[in-house]
């Protein structure tokens, strides 16, 4: 018949610091139970490649971050001067039944855009535009900058081509790394090919018709 050893705890003999178990070895039966003090309910334990072991939470699930905001009312450029699309008053949230975003929605002044977060994001523009003029093309180009607006950097683009009062939609995209809501910004430049052209970007404050929507991937 096996030996049987009770204990309430089990200590390292000799001053020894740990405890091993012999690789290979088990502890079976059908009442065996390990009980590891400390953590919270949920942690897992983490190793850190040397034998040391800390309770961590388990990583979050899903996206970090997402939020749509739209043009309110129509905003008209004027000319080939570049200009920026919106300002502080134009761009609003969306408020559609059924809309929800997850975690901040952000910020605008004058057109330029703050991210709700630091992180990797994806930025994703649509547009419906107007064109009462004769400009052969509207260039509408997405900007990010990492020094509070001092210099911005064009990330992609898209060229609209149009004939008098044509309806046209348009799109451009681009992956982000904001490093800091202070210095890292966006934001919608155009302009056009000649300066007879007043180019109408279509709003609306009841739904989506030019509108960015903003995705967060994860951490910077």
């Amino acid at each position: 018949m096996a030996s049987k050893i009770l204990v309430d705890e089990l200590a390292p003999q000799s001053h020894a610091t740990d405890v091993t178990l012999t690789t290979g070895k088990n502890i079976t039966g059908a009442n065996t139970q390990f009980k590891i003090t400390g953590g919270s309910s949920g942690n897992h334990l983490s190793t850190d490649g040397s034998g040391g072991l800390t309770w961590v939470s388990p990583p979050g699930q899903g996206l970090a971050g997402a939020y749509t905001r739209r043009l309110q009312a129509d905003y008209t450029t004027s000319g080939t001067t570049g200009t920026v699309v919106g300002n502080a008053d134009t761009w609003a949230v969306d408020n559609t039944s059924g809309y929800a975003s997850i975690g901040g929605t952000g910020s605008t002044s004058s057109g330029v855009f703050t991210l709700a977060d630091v992180g990797i994001w994806r930025i994703d523009f649509y547009c419906s535009m107007g064109r009462p003029g004769s400009a052969p093309w509207e260039r509408l180009t997405l900007q990010t900058s990492i020094n509070t607006g001092g210099s911005w950097t064009n990330r992609s683009e898209v060229r609209i081509l149009a004939v008098n009062a044509e309806e046209v939609n348009g799109s451009a995209s681009c992956i982000f790394d904001c490093e800091s809501t202070s210095t890292h910004l966006f934001r919608m430049y155009t302009d056009s090919g000649t300066s007879d052209n007043d180019v109408v970007y279509r709003g609306s404050a009841t739904e989506n018709i030019t509108y960015v929507n903003f995705t967060k991937l994860g951490d910077t």
